[in-house]
């Protein structure tokens, strides 16, 4: 008996607003920016409450679609169920 791991053949749908994971732990928003380019925004907590944008790596690229986004994060990043809460 042969056991596949077909997860790692998953392809996930990212779309405007999810929240994704690096393989580093880091959490990023899909958003666009004022050119309409999509991109992703860093929402890692660090140092308490603070947020930072500077950039990491490749995603700190902006692409013109969500594909063009998904086909350079993925696999490092990956779609989370998350809840954001603003206060």
């Amino acid at each position: 008996m042969e056991i596949v791991d077909k997860t790692k053949y998953k392809q996930e749908e990212w779309q405007l607003g999810d929240v994704v994971k690096s393989e580093n732990g880091l959490f990023a928003l899909i958003v666009q920016n004022d050119t309409s380019n999509y991109c992703l925004i860093n929402i890692t907590a660090s140092y308490g409450n603070s947020y930072s944008t500077s950039p990491f790596g490749r995603a700190s690229k902006t692409y013109s679609n969500l594909e063009s986004l998904y086909l350079a994060c993925y696999p490092k990043w990956h779609k989370v169920n998350a809840k954001l809460v603003i206060e």
